[in-house]
């Protein structure tokens, strides 16, 4: 649903109050960790755009191997869609909902 954009409420009507709780946190422990990625990677593509110059890609590989997120931000260079890369990075671990637990979600 995350990946591909699909409204999140809609799909949850109809779920059990049970589960609704940790759906959220799940939810928002993806996002969170989705935003992170994202500003990092944007971060680094505005450096890359700043003190490399645009003509030069092997310069641009240079700089770009050396970040955290090299892949995305060659796909921010080639204007390719670099969100559904991310959202392939952050594939869950398996979790029971129904389990008793202690600490939040960890994806």
């Amino acid at each position: 649903m995350l990946y591909n954009n699909t409204p999140f409420e809609k799909t949850l009507e109809n779920t059990p109050d049970e589960l609704y709780e940790w759906i959220d946190e799940v939810k928002n422990t993806f996002l969170n960790k989705f935003k992170n990625i994202e500003l990092i990677a944007q971060k680094d593509f505005e450096t890359l755009t700043k003190v490399v110059d645009a003509n030069n890609r092997k310069e641009q590989a240079k700089h770009i191997a050396k970040t955290k997120y090299p892949k995305l931000v060659f796909a921010m260079l080639d204007a390719k869609d670099f969100r559904s890369m991310i959202w392939k990075m952050l594939e869950p671990s398996k979790e029971s909902p129904f389990r008793l637990r202690k600490n939040p979600v960890t994806v």
